[in-house]
């Protein structure tokens, strides 16, 4: 017949020599490594020490047929009471102990109400027990500051049908921190017997706690000898309690934390502590008498706060109140009233009073930010604006209905001092943000910029995803000037040079590379960076900036403007659909500053979306021109390209603000690719995509496809340096057609700033790499 653990019922004989060995090897070893108070101690190591094991429930099943278990699924309560707790610690015990229950399905049972109050409050918890075990079978005793590791480990798993009580042992014998005791008439009697130790609390030592009453029962050597000095003898059935009762292991029951005791002590004094600590995939561990669990004085609760932290499938348990972004808390607070939550992030405003403190703290999330309410004593000295936290409290509504973490804690994470610190609680204009390039996503406007911009960006893959292109990452290094302006970054190879080079640039746009794809896979697209080396220091021009440039083979020219069309009107769409707040932020610091037209821009980006773009051709739109030509600054001539402000004037003023297409411009001022209109020989079938406030937002043509007219037109280009892209021509030429969109000027134009500098993280102009 098979035994019970002898590692889980101590008192069990028979302990191998090989285990004496190995806890001398261990003492040895431990022995230096506890002394030293730099690190945390570690007691048990697999190679070192016997592994702590459970009981063995198949041995005990077969033992005893009878066993609970076998008939029915056991009921088993969990109580727990808290007492002038830390309240740090009390959240994160209630929200650990309710999940593990919940997980189990046990019952859990908060008690903090029912404390008796004429003697010292853990001593309730006799009374306590007596008062719910009747409706269970088992019941666990978890004090509030031990805290569930394991969830794979359930109650079932330590008890047994031969014992009444299961307790874990330490170096005093047992612990009434965390145990288990089982329904039945004779512990109903261990129950008040334990109750009626009155003595042991009129006594002048100094802990007058539950326990002492449990060890006199018990019968553990020092409180027999402390019995004797009250004139007492031993219990007269402490033999039958140490039969009824099965002593687990501490670290299978109720480990303690090596780190915050004098284990050095323990050790010196020949004890075996391997089994007493905590090590990873243990079921609890215990901070009794630790002091706060967060106690910012004591540099080793780090590594507790963030071990507590996690969650890993092999069952470890995160104790720590679930981490949630600002915006979500924000937009779903009355999802998590009442609940514990925390936020990490960067303080923007800190204001102290008396009592309360109220911290204000952005994580990048939103543009708004979510107070914290924390009580004065607790606050971090040395917390300021800029400074970066950590803040766990309940989510509640204020007074004026916004949403707040109360009775918080704050752990700081990154000190600032708030007097240096640029970025203070006030309107900063995009002009000063550009000298703390590096603080400025910090701000206001730059966080709602980016994160607009960013979800341009994924609406970019998204669109061109659901049409079936196909992404080309096309090269940065080129030889090859698209655009034939000579405006272009060279890159000095150094020694890699070779002779016959033509040279290495930034290139300014892909669409040459693009072109054999288009004539491969028939739907392509890319996007990414391009460089234009022009001195320019205009609200709408970047030295660098990103291209979204598709090509698609088949396509003419209206195809190619459909494409565009409904390609920017979905980007702007789901845009405002996700980001209608950070928007509205936008537009109205716009309106507030007056650095742009925010209410107006608005409805614009509102009328891009939802409307029609309209057409007129080049001529059509010179015609116009000419009728306003006393109001420009630059001539309108017919057979020049058109100026901003004439792109200005034709899109804002004559179309209304919406946005137009302007096509068939001069064959001689647009690239060589571009194919010649059937109509006309010097018109080209291209169009320039013009949007309010911008101007030109895309351009883009058909692509000459007969050999014979692009090899007439390639000339300066150097016929042998672009023979590649004549012999698309050649094999297997199809009519194909593409366009250019100016990442930057569309952010620009959906958020209303000003300045296309502040649509880009790192901006790029002539003479501004300072960065």
């Amino acid at each position: 017949m098979s035994k019970p653990s002898k590692r889980h019922l101590v008192g069990c004989p028979g302990i191998k020599t090989r285990v004496v060995v190995l806890c001398v090897v261990a003492f040895l070893v431990y022995f230096f490594k506890v002394l030293s108070l730099d690190s945390p101690i570690q007691f048990r190591d697999d190679a070192l020490v016997h592994e702590c094991r459970y009981l063995d429930r198949d041995a005990v099943a077969q033992r005893d047929a009878s066993s609970p278990w076998e008939k029915k699924k056991l009921r088993i309560g969990l109580l727990t009471f808290s007492h002038n707790s830390d309240p740090t610690m009390l959240r994160l015990s209630i929200r650990n102990k309710r999940e593990y229950a919940e997980h189990h399905g046990y019952d859990l049972i908060e008690a903090n109400d029912e404390i008796d109050l004429s003697r010292p409050p853990a001593w309730s918890k006799l009374t306590l027990l007596s008062k719910y075990l009747p409706s269970y079978d088992f019941m666990v005793w978890v004090d509030h500051d031990a805290i569930f590791m394991n969830m794979t480990i359930g109650i079932e798993d330590l008890v047994d049908a031969n014992h009444e009580l299961f307790f874990a042992t330490d170096q005093n014998g047992i612990n009434s921190g965390v145990f288990i005791v089982h329904n039945s008439d004779w512990t109903m009697w261990w129950l008040q017997e334990c109750w009626k130790q009155e003595w042991l609390i009129k006594g002048q030592h100094l802990f007058k706690y539950e326990q002492r009453a449990m060890h006199y029962l018990y019968g553990t050597d020092i409180f027999i000898e402390e019995a004797r000095e009250h004139n007492l003898p031993p219990h007269p059935r402490s033999e039958e309690v140490r039969a009824k009762t099965a002593t687990i292991d501490a670290c299978a029951l109720n480990a303690n934390v090596c780190e915050f005791v004098d284990a050095s002590l323990a050790l010196r004094r020949g004890n075996d502590c391997s089994l007493d600590f905590y090590r990873n995939g243990d079921f609890i561990v215990h901070f009794a008498g630790k002091g706060p669990l967060y106690n910012r004085s004591q540099p080793r609760c780090v590594s507790w706060r963030s071990s507590l932290s996690t969650t890993n499938t092999s069952g470890e348990f995160a104790a720590r109140p679930d981490t949630r972004r600002v915006k979500d808390l924000l937009a779903s607070g009355a999802k998590y009233k009442q609940q514990t939550s925390a936020v990490r992030g960067w303080v923007k405003s800190v204001r102290r009073q008396k009592t309360l403190s109220f911290v204000q703290v952005s994580d990048g999330s939103s543009w708004e930010s979510i107070q914290i309410v924390i009580p004065t004593d607790r606050l971090p000295a040395n917390i300021g604006t800029g400074a970066s936290v950590y803040a766990q409290g309940v989510v509640q509504q204020s007074p004026r209905g916004q949403v707040e973490l109360s009775d918080a804690d704050v752990d700081l994470i990154g000190a600032c001092d708030g007097a240096e610190y640029p970025l203070q609680k006030k309107y900063h204009s995009p002009e000063f943000l550009r000298d703390f390039m590096h603080l400025r996503p910090r701000s206001n406007l730059m966080g709602a910029v980016l994160r607009v911009r960013s979800k341009a960006s994924l609406e970019v893959h998204k669109f061109f995803a659901e049409n079936d292109f196909t992404q080309i990452h096309t090269p940065v290094l080129t030889s090859i000037d698209c655009e034939g302006a000579g405006d272009m970054f060279p890159v000095d190879q150094g020694e890699l040079a070779q002779d016959g080079d033509l040279g290495t640039f930034l290139t300014v746009s892909g669409q040459l590379h693009l072109e054999p794809f288009a004539c491969s896979l028939s739907k392509v697209y890319t996007f990414g960076p391009a460089f234009r080396a022009e001195n320019s220091h205009t609200t709408k021009h970047l030295s660098e900036f990103w291209m979204l440039e598709p090509e698609v083979a088949f396509h003419d020219l209206e195809d190619s403007m459909a494409l565009a069309e409904d390609c920017v009107k979905h980007i702007i769409g789901n845009v405002v659909d996700a980001h209608a707040d950070d928007l509205d932020h936008l537009f109205a610091l716009h309106n507030q500053k007056k650095d742009s037209m925010g209410t107006e821009r608005w409805d614009l980006v509102q009328r891009a979306r939802d409307k029609p773009f309209l057409h007129m051709t080049y001529d059509e739109a010179i015609d116009i021109l000419e009728q306003a030509a006393s109001i420009f600054s630059d001539p309108v001539v017919r057979g020049m390209d058109l100026q901003t402000e004439h792109e200005r004037f034709l899109v804002d003023k004559y179309c209304q603000g919406q946005p137009l297409f302007v096509t068939h411009y001069p064959a001689h001022c647009k690239a060589f690719y571009m194919k010649p209109s059937e109509d006309r020989a010097d018109r080209v079938n291209c169009f320039d995509l013009l949007i309010p406030r911008i101007g030109e937002l895309v351009g883009g043509s058909e692509r000459e496809d007969d050999f014979e007219r692009l090899d007439a037109r390639v000339g300066p280009h150097s016929r042998e340096h672009m023979q590649w892209y004549l012999d698309l021509r050649r094999y297997g030429s199809v009519p194909h057609a593409g366009w250019g969109l100016g990442f930057e000027r569309l952010v620009q134009f959906v958020t209303g700033v000003s300045n296309i500098r502040e649509t880009s993280a790192m901006p790029r102009w002539a003479g501004s790499v300072t960065y």
